[in-house]
């Protein structure tokens, strides 16, 4: 029993199990703690999802606003695109908002109708836009088309939307060309403040068409080497970055950023959301702090508990140690009694046999001085009978 108890306490007061108790708390402290970070981060993609979904949908909301009034407009153009009704119909869509100038063109690429909100547009300008991108792709393909965005005269960023116009009987005859300024669109990316975000837009190519710095979109910042960028004009989903790190980058000043992008389908625009890593990740970062912190806390409370109890285990080992060296000394003292009271007992012995050979001395003596004095006696005696004669 005492075997088994002095090994339990090697084992309690050794290092090995301070350094498993230190183990275990941190393992369970893991537990809880790589979930609630992968949580976090969880919710810093959701949030920044849900941000630029919105941002998104207001985007596509404005582009299929502007479509359907131009599409409404294409099932009324008359079969003679020379006709009278057609130029009314032209004036009739650049009167809607956001329109700068709509023509009317043949499939040939020939502009026989437009209108300009901002300046009169003579015969003598209409041209032939049979070479131009757009054009091209809505005639090869029938439907509707967009082109990239370009600036205005008066320095606005425009887009032209590109609708097909057919025949009673499905005949593809010509194509309403509509310049609309995205300038409102941009302009409520621009102003967007949530923490530290920031919105751009960058085009087909890569080419940042929208940012609130406006000299970066003058100096024609190119953003096609953006691995978020690249993925999202291959991806018809949201691309996030705060999950894992594949998507973070260095903006134009150095700061790694978190990002969210997602392809405008339509114009093949991809917007992206960006935060400073840090910014995003300061939730994250606080409970970093804390669980080091509490980690040091931790480590330097259990130190002291195995120095406190080292100091118990002394202090009782000692306790110990000085009660058997009483015990063994009161041991000693009774067997010293006992020796002592068997001496004692010797010299009882001895005195009591001393004694009697001092009374037998004493009678010796007494023997021979009664001796003696008969001796005397005798010798006075004889003495007398010698001089009696």
């Amino acid at each position: 029993m005492s075997k088994f108890k002095n090994t339990i306490e090697k084992f309690f007061t050794s290092s090995f199990f301070w350094v498993l108790i230190s183990g275990m708390i941190i393992v369970s402290n893991l537990l809880w703690f790589l979930p609630t970070i992968f949580s976090l981060r969880s919710s810093v993609s959701s949030v920044e999802e849900a941000t630029l979904d919105a941002m998104v949908e207001k985007i596509n909301s404005f582009l299929n606003e502007k479509e359907f009034e131009v599409k409404v407009a294409a099932r009324f153009v008359l079969e003679n695109l020379n006709d009278r009704g057609n130029d009314l119909l032209v004036q009739q869509i650049l009167k809607e908002d956001h329109f700068s100038s709509v023509a009317l063109s043949d499939k040939n690429g020939n502009e026989i109708i437009k209108y300009n909100k901002f300046k009169t547009v003579p015969f003598e300008d209409l041209t032939n836009i049979l070479d131009r991108s757009d054009f091209k792709d809505v005639v090869r393909t029938e439907k509707t088309s967009w082109s990239d965005v370009d600036v205005s005269e008066r320095l606005e960023p425009f887009i032209t939307l590109n609708i097909p116009v057919f025949s009673k009987s499905r005949e593809f005859i010509g194509v309403i060309s509509a310049t609309i300024s995205v300038s409102p669109i941009f302009r409520v990316l621009a102003n967007i403040n949530i923490n530290n975000w920031k919105a751009y837009v960058t085009d087909s190519n890569g080419m940042l068409i929208s940012d609130p710095d406006l000299s970066l979109v003058l100096r024609g910042n190119d953003y096609s080497n953006r691995k978020i960028v690249q993925d999202a004009l291959r991806s018809q989903h949201t691309i996030i970055s705060a999950v894992d790190n594949t998507y973070v980058y260095e903006d134009n000043y150095g700061i790694e950023m978190f990002a969210v992008a997602k392809k405008i389908q339509k114009t093949n625009w991809v917007v992206v959301f960006e935060e400073p890593r840090t910014s995003a990740l300061k939730n994250i970062i606080k409970l970093i702090v804390f669980a080091i912190g509490s980690f040091i806390l931790m480590s330097f409370f259990i130190f002291l508990m195995y120095r406190v109890n080292l100091k118990v285990i002394a202090g009782r080992t000692e306790l110990e140690k000085n009660f058997s060296v009483q015990v063994e000394l009161s041991h000693n003292l009774e067997e010293s009694k006992k020796d002592i009271e068997a001496v004692n007992s010797h010299l009882k012995e001895k005195d009591l046999k001393l004694v009697e050979k001092v009374a037998e001395l004493e009678y010796f003596q007494k023997f021979l001085v009664d001796r003696e004095i008969r001796m005397a006696e005798l010798k006075k005696e004889i003495a007398e009978l010698k001089l009696k004669k």
